[in-house]
């Protein structure tokens, strides 16, 4: 990811608000789950600063735990975003098996993650065509064009994209 990149398009810029976060100080104690968000909330800022081995830092150093019936109904206990970025992470550093195994497991867990499911389908579609894997690659940019068939306009940019890097 680029620094102050949005992670979607339409997605707003980050703004003025980073060094009023990171001026509060960190979170040392608390409830799981707490501890979990502010990690998370530490690899967001330091990728809106440019630095992905920092926000990569903080996600690896998550234990995301759960009880399954809350990771199951919750976005925020599934980690579904902090696992999506971590993939980014690591198909940005070139870590393209490892990027491939966190993109798998995105909506697998909970509904809320199934947000995450067509944009990591054109990313694994993408790392499988760097590999040099195109049945692989075909396969998941036809799954993903055909799950986002009918998405948004602002989405047509990322659609005629995937459509593109299809062909062969």
């Amino acid at each position: 990811m680029r620094p102050g990149s949005a992670p979607f398009p339409g997605s707003p810029k980050p703004g003025l608000g980073v060094e009023q976060l990171q001026g509060m100080g960190s979170v040392t104690n608390g409830p799981p789950l707490a501890l979990e968000l502010a990690e998370g909330l530490r690899a967001q800022l330091a990728l809106v600063k440019g630095q992905p081995d920092s926000a990569l830092a903080a996600l690896e150093a998550l234990h995301l735990e759960g009880w399954y019936e809350l990771t199951f109904m919750s976005p925020f206990y599934g980690g579904a975003l902090e696992r999506f970025t971590r993939a980014r992470l690591l198909q940005d550093r070139g870590s393209s098996e490892e990027a491939l195994h966190w993109y798998g497991g995105l909506s697998e867990n909970s509904t809320p993650e199934l947000v995450f499911l067509g944009p990591a389908t054109l990313a694994q579609a993408r790392i499988q065509k760097a590999l040099g894997h195109p049945k692989e690659a075909a396969l998941l940019y036809d799954a993903f064009l055909e799950l986002w068939r009918d998405a948004d306009p602002v989405f047509k940019p990322m659609l005629d994209s995937a459509r593109t890097e299809r062909s062969p």
